[in-house]
């Protein structure tokens, strides 16, 4: 049984993470439109349907995660559209397509981050941690503390998962040096 603050945290977390996905994404729709095109699994007629269907889910998914609506068809959701970019990005990577940009965009960087492995092990580790917090909880009441440690904990994921996204795009970086 889950304390309740695990699910607040994660759906606080996933819903920074799925905002700035489609907020990235929205900015550039064209850019995101060619990254969509570069990975070549998609028929190219139906890239700009795509390339808009994708940041308006996520979008809606923060949404969700933010009002806490539907919260096992949101994980569901979340889970569904994670594998599908582990699948992507594999897809690719089998092909040797590692220069392409994931798309990712979460540090707001302009600099694109490369395809590679740790996109798949850190998409993993999302979809894992969405499927842990689809437990259910033990059900004691939140105390005023418990916000904040919420806040808190929730803000150390976030700087995590930034600190994580820019390790991998030092390390592709760093790769592409040596070749």
């Amino acid at each position: 049984m889950l304390d309740p603050v695990i699910p607040w945290i994660v759906s606080l977390g996933m819903t920074v993470l799925f905002a700035t996905a489609a907020w990235h994404k929205l900015a550039s729709p064209s850019k995101f439109s060619v990254i969509l095109a570069e990975y070549q699994i998609l028929p190219t007629p139906i890239v700009g349907v795509v390339a808009f269907v994708i940041p308006t889910v996520e979008a809606g998914l923060a949404v969700f995660w933010l009002m806490q609506l539907f919260p096992m068809i949101t994980a569901g959701l979340s889970i569904l559209l994670l594998g599908v970019y582990c699948l992507a990005i594999g897809i690719n990577l089998m092909r040797g397509r590692v220069y392409i940009s994931c798309g990712c965009g979460f540090s707001g960087s302009e600099e694109d981050q490369p395809l590679s492995a740790g996109l798949i092990i850190r998409n993993s580790v999302l979809i894992l941690i969405l499927i842990i917090s689809l437990m259910p909880e033990n059900g004691r009441e939140l105390m005023w503390i418990d916000s904040v440690a919420i806040l808190f904990s929730t803000m150390l994921c976030i700087l995590f998962y930034g600190s994580i996204s820019q390790l991998l795009r030092n390390g592709a970086s760093m790769a592409s040096w040596r070749s």
